[in-house]
């Protein structure tokens, strides 16, 4: 549900719950015959309202808590695909440079055999 529908909800209520005081407060005061009665009434009704807005108030928290919960999951599957990613691109650029240090050896040792025989045919070792 919707907070904003609930605190409505609730808003409601407690005005439900103000006018019944006030009707039942006002038929006590006019000199409601059985004024025990009238009390023990508006005390069972009050707690009766407030057991309800307790129990509006439990299930808003529940809802809250179910919904941070579905949150949290979502960021945690999210956090895991992008650490996957990540380290997938890492395995790729660690083959790339595996593969650029082996033609750079390669090209590396090429060179030196090449000034190696050109040394040896300038000098005349061969």
């Amino acid at each position: 549900m919707d907070y904003d529908l609930r605190i409505a909800k609730i808003e409601t209520q407690l005005e439900m719950n103000q006018k019944e005081i006030g009707r039942l407060h006002q038929a006590m005061q006019e000199g409601f015959a059985r004024t025990d009665q009238a009390i023990l009434e508006l005390r069972s009704y009050v707690n009766r309202r407030f057991e309800k807005i307790e129990q509006s108030i439990a299930e808003l928290r529940t809802h809250t808590d179910q919904r941070i919960e579905e949150l949290r999951a979502h960021l945690d599957r999210r956090i895991d695909e992008q650490r996957q990613y990540t380290d997938h691109r890492f395995d790729e650029l660690g083959r790339d440079m595996n593969m650029n240090m082996r033609w750079l050896l390669g090209i590396w040792l090429t060179t030196m055999g090449l000034m190696a025989s050109v040394a040896g045919k300038v000098f005349g070792l061969y």
